[in-house]
């Protein structure tokens, strides 16, 4: 009779949720902390400060005629923060998904392109809510 190895005991919850924040904090600490070998760091952070108050974000890819903000970023990673009850709340995307995001938002009309905004009227973007750039479209 072939005897089977001792079955290894499932990992509890606490176990898996530990093992999964510990990724988390591994992933997030990488992106905080890496930089290109040109020097650029990877997270391009960006404040609203109408979010609060329109609930919509403006995300800029011009600036008086030039390519800036989302055209002319060299990040991997852009991180929104706005402020709540008296704290700053990050929420922080891929550059490549927030493209995509924000092509897929236009496609279906739920975001709007080539909008004058920020200091002086001087910028372009793309005006969207913000719970539409986080919920799917369908």
């Amino acid at each position: 009779m072939t005897r089977l190895p001792p079955a290894e005991p499932k990992k509890s919850d606490w176990d898996l949720d530990l093992t999964t924040g510990e990724i988390a904090e591994e992933t997030l600490r990488r992106i905080l902390t890496h930089k290109s070998p040109e020097g650029h760091v990877f997270v391009e952070v960006k404040t609203d400060r109408q979010l609060q108050r329109t609930g919509n974000l403006f995300i800029e890819y011009e600036c008086r005629g030039k390519p800036s903000g989302l055209a002319a970023t060299k990040a991997t990673w852009w991180a929104f923060t706005a402020e709540a009850h008296g704290q700053n709340i990050f929420k922080l995307v891929r550059v490549s998904w927030l493209k995509a995001r924000l092509k897929q938002l236009l496609d279906v009309g739920k975001a709007f392109g080539d909008i004058k905004g920020g200091d002086d009227w001087a910028s372009r973007g793309v005006l969207v809510k913000i719970q539409d750039l986080w919920q799917d479209t369908e």
